[in-house]
């Protein structure tokens, strides 16, 4: 927000949102800023999909929320592959 650059590019480009919270900002914001939602990820179904798995913190991941944030990360690039983004 305010940043007009980054409003350009959101608005120019298809946007993945990653929300970490049930308030999904990041999905909002990109929808204030005019962008184009391609996927949207909200890790409260991820924990909810993988009750095995009960990270402590959320400011510092433990094995397991370790583990929930490279499920996240796969997740994502997939949709980066289908969408038919490059990835390094």
């Amino acid at each position: 927000m305010g940043d007009e650059e980054a409003t350009r590019q959101v608005r120019e480009s298809r946007c993945i949102a990653v929300d970490g919270c049930p308030l999904e900002c990041a999905r909002k914001n990109i929808e204030i800023a005019g962008g184009k939602i391609a996927a949207h990820f909200r890790v409260m179904d991820l924990l909810r999909e993988n009750k095995g798995l009960k990270p402590r913190q959320v400011t510092f991941l433990d094995e397991d929320g370790l583990r929930l944030a490279e499920m996240l990360a796969e997740e994502i690039a997939a949709k980066v592959d289908e969408l038919g983004g490059e990835r390094p």
